[in-house]
């Protein structure tokens, strides 16, 4: 794959492009790239010999650009887009440069699905790495035990996430995938439910008849997928008869375990780090193909047992005074109501929950769901909507959630329209014993942080005054 011309990479610090602009670099090429900020993902690939330019400029692209790599969220009038254009420069979409890696890997797996992929691929990428398999993968999140968005390997096995939300991930053509359940989201780009099932079931079509498709059962969409008749189907679920099924299950803080049973017959506990039923729904098809993959069971148990999730999953960003601030990515009513029933084995005094609704389109057209999946929280702030690339859509704002609320739900409810002022309404609330979660795909990451700073002046003022008024 390595040359001697430049790659050029618009959008680099976003998670998914970092990821695999780091794992192009890895193979020789030349890699420059462009953002309209600084990260600590822009600060490795400078570190690592990637030219990094931050805001967006025609003159970005160098006279050694021959290939530029950009996703769906850089618009059309990108300054760098129309200079790449100008000079006949090839345009690839991010998803055209997975499905030239999942060509080139001997064992490859694509993980989809509305709700999960981000965790199933980390765990897959956790458990092959502790297990000294050395896989390449690109991952949508920051993996604690590869210390990084993606890891560069020599075993041949790749892994990665498959798009959905644009309909992109319909170009890979991997070895296995999975399928880990079908809802109805990203409306911006589906014409309805019907066609994005329709999208999953050409995805499964593009499977390897050597290889195989893991798919939960426990998901009444997925489960009656039309799947081509040779392919090797492998079913995994908690309350629905499957080839892998986790059984007698215990939950516990930030964990559970579970029985496992294959093909009926049992294989011991499974231990996990992470919380909730989705969590051990995520992990099943994981243990499945990394059997495939020639690890044995006892491995796959030391690897998910080390697992701690994937970056915006359930993280906890830290503790001051009894207070435990976690963060999500949460942006579907399904996820967020997922988080918050994994929340109930935390022993809480109460859930408190800040929530920045992510999209227009998705608000719109979810607005009933949404409104029915804060049950499991004891106090819900609400922030504007967070646009990402779309415009407003007229009579839409945040308040739509509220409307749909139960109306006995609705007196829990605090509208923050500017997400930086949520700190000042926390203040006064907040009690020891209490976890606040963040949810939200947009800027609402930064909040977590930023009340815990808050705190812990508040404390450092407080006893600063206390001090002096003793004295």
């Amino acid at each position: 794959m390595a040359d001697n011309n430049r790659t050029h990479f618009i959008g680099i610090g976003g998670v998914g492009m970092s990821g695999l602009a780091s794992v192009y670099l890895s193979k020789g090429n030349l890699i420059s790239g462009s953002d309209i900020s600084e990260n600590a993902r822009t600060e490795q690939l400078t570190k690592d010999g990637a030219h990094i330019y931050i805001g967006h400029r025609a003159e970005n692209l160098s006279p050694d650009v021959t290939k530029v790599v950009l996703s769906t969220a850089i618009k059309a009038d990108n300054p760098e887009l129309l200079a790449a254009k100008e000079r006949n420069i090839p345009i690839f979409h991010r998803s055209d440069i997975l499905a030239e890696l999942f060509l080139d890997s001997e064992f490859g797996i694509a993980v989809a699905g509305c709700h999960g992929k981000t965790t199933v691929s980390s765990m897959i990428a956790t458990v092959l790495k502790v297990a000294g398999k050395k896989p390449t993968a690109v991952i949508g999140g920051h993996v604690a035990a590869l210390n990084s968005n993606y890891s560069v390997g020599d075993s041949g096995i790749f892994v990665a996430e498959a798009d959905e939300s644009d309909a992109t991930f319909l170009k890979y053509y991997s070895q296995y995938g999975v399928i880990t359940n079908i809802d109805n989201d990203h409306m911006d780009h589906y014409s309805s439910l019907e066609a994005i099932i329709k999208s999953f079931e050409i995805f499964a079509s593009h499977i390897s008849l050597n290889g195989g498709l893991y798919i939960c059962a426990d998901d009444p969409i997925t489960r009656n997928l039309s799947l081509p008749e040779r392919l090797r189907v492998f079913t995994y679920g908690i309350n629905t008869a499957a080839d892998i099924m986790a059984k007698d299950i215990a939950y516990h803080p930030f964990g559970s375990d579970f029985e496992l049973t294959m093909g009926g017959q049992t294989y011991g506990r499974i231990s996990l780090q992470v919380p909730g039923r989705h969590n051990i729904l995520n992990a099943l098809p994981v243990i499945g193909f990394c059997l495939e993959a020639g690890l044995s069971l006892e491995r796959i148990q030391e690897g998910l047992a080390v697992f701690r999730g994937a970056g915006r999953r359930f993280e906890i960003k830290g503790e001051f005074d009894g207070v435990t601030i976690i963060d999500d990515y949460g942006h579907h009513p399904n996820e967020i109501k997922a988080t918050l029933e994994a929340a109930t084995s935390l022993g809480a005094r109460r859930v408190i929950v800040v929530f920045q609704p992510h999209r227009y389109s998705r608000t719109m057209f979810l607005s009933q769901e949404f409104g029915r999946c804060f049950e499991n929280c004891d106090k819900l702030f609400i922030t504007d909507i967070y646009a990402a690339s779309e415009k407003p859509i007229p009579g839409v704002t945040s308040k739509i959630i509220l409307d749909n609320m139960p109306v006995s739900n609705r007196r829990k409810v605090k509208m923050v329209r500017n997400v930086d002022d949520v700190k000042y309404h926390l203040l006064n609330y907040v009690e020891p014993g209490d976890v606040i979660f963040t949810i939200g795909a947009g800027s609402i990451t930064r909040v977590g942080p930023e009340i815990l700073e808050f705190m812990k002046a508040r404390s450092l003022n407080y006893n600063a005054i206390t001090v002096g008024t003793a004295i």
